[in-house]
């Protein structure tokens, strides 16, 4: 599972860029929501801009996170080296599921979101 996830990653990884410069005008924009009170159509945008900044934060930690995932130990890695390696891999199932978590939280904020919206 960690091998398949590594290789999304990195399918994923010429999108880096692009994240990262939507990352910051989104944290742009959304700063000046929160400071300029005077601006009332950016205020009603809030909700979606924050949602906005989650995914594409989400997606940047995913491919930071897992484009290099290391592999599972062989029989031949003896002693340090294979408990080294199986920590780190312990790691990035943690990783892992924390981060299902947070894309499950984002998920249920865009559907209520959207669920607002509509109404």
């Amino acid at each position: 599972m960690l091998e398949t996830v590594s290789r999304y990653a990195r399918f994923l990884q010429p999108l880096r860029p692009v994240l990262g410069i939507a990352l910051a005008l989104l944290a742009v924009v959304t700063a000046i929501a929160i400071f300029n009170p005077n601006l009332a159509s950016l205020q009603t945008a809030l909700p979606a801009l924050i949602t906005a900044l989650l995914w594409v934060l989400c997606g940047l930690v995913f491919i930071q996170a897992f484009a290099s995932v290391p592999a599972a130990p062989d029989a031949e890695l003896r002693g340090w080296g294979r408990l080294l390696r199986s920590i780190n891999r312990g790691f990035h199932w943690l990783l892992l599921a924390a981060f299902g978590l947070i894309t499950g939280a984002a998920v249920l904020i865009t559907a209520r979101l959207v669920n607002d919206l509509l109404r």
